[in-house]
């Protein structure tokens, strides 16, 4: 058994489950144990996802397709992150730190680097007649892990205090996200039975969706908590 098959079937086991074990914490009640606990396992599979396909990468970077999943991989990690730490900086209720500064930061260059390569491969597809949709996916996951940089950058540097649940947001909405960047890249690998534009986008617009419904709700349930009760 070689270096690839090793990391591939440590990439197969963490991606197993996280897709599995974080459906747990999306459904049980919010802060108990159990919620704690299988988030905890849902963090850290993901990171070792992300780790394995930076390894998969490191051994074939000339493959396009390895290339996009490292910047799905990237994504999720980051959101991953984010979504880990929003919970922990609460808590805590420090000021920010230098690795989420850098951390941000990196993801912020990142990100720009994925939009001028998709706009490359963009360009050299239209120039030649190929398929359009690999330059496009690239802008667009690029699009998205830049405004979610762009948006810690500046809270991160900012002296202004965070609004009120904005923590709580943070952590669902990055948690969610991650969750869906892993699906999708599941089902890329998996799913050949719709075009491929689909199996790229399709995930992302319904969890979207659910993810905007969330945040309808959980607003309206603190407006709700801030109203005056009436009198018994």
């Amino acid at each position: 058994m070689n270096i690839h098959q090793l990391i591939l079937i440590f990439h197969v086991i963490c991606g197993f489950t996280a897709l599995t074990i974080g459906i747990v914490p999306m459904v049980v009640q919010k802060g108990n144990k159990v919620h704690r606990k299988t988030g905890k396992i849902y963090a850290w599979a993901m990171y070792g996802v992300s780790a394995s396909t930076l390894g998969l990468f490191l051994i074939n970077p000339e493959k396009p397709f390895l290339q996009f999943l490292l910047c799905i991989a990237t994504l999720s990690f980051y959101l991953t992150f984010t979504g880990v730490r929003a919970i922990a900086l609460h808590r805590d209720k420090a000021h920010s730190r230098f690795v989420d500064k850098l951390i941000a930061l990196l993801t912020l260059t990142t990100s720009l680097i994925m939009l001028l390569y998709g706009g490359y491969r963009l360009t050299n597809a239209i120039a030649h007649h190929t398929a359009l949709f690999l330059g496009l996916l690239y802008l667009i996951f690029g699009t998205g892990m830049g405004i979610a940089a762009r948006a810690d950058v500046k809270g991160l540097l900012s002296n202004n205090p965070p609004k009120k649940m904005q923590w709580f947001f943070n952590h669902f909405i990055r948690i969610l996200s991650a969750y869906i960047a892993t699906f999708t890249a599941f089902c890329v690998v998996n799913v050949h039975f719709l075009p491929p534009i689909l199996v790229w986008v399709l995930p992302g617009v319904i969890g979207g969706i659910m993810i905007s419904l969330l945040v309808v709700k959980y607003t309206r349930k603190f407006d709700l908590a801030k109203a005056p009760q009436p009198a018994a």
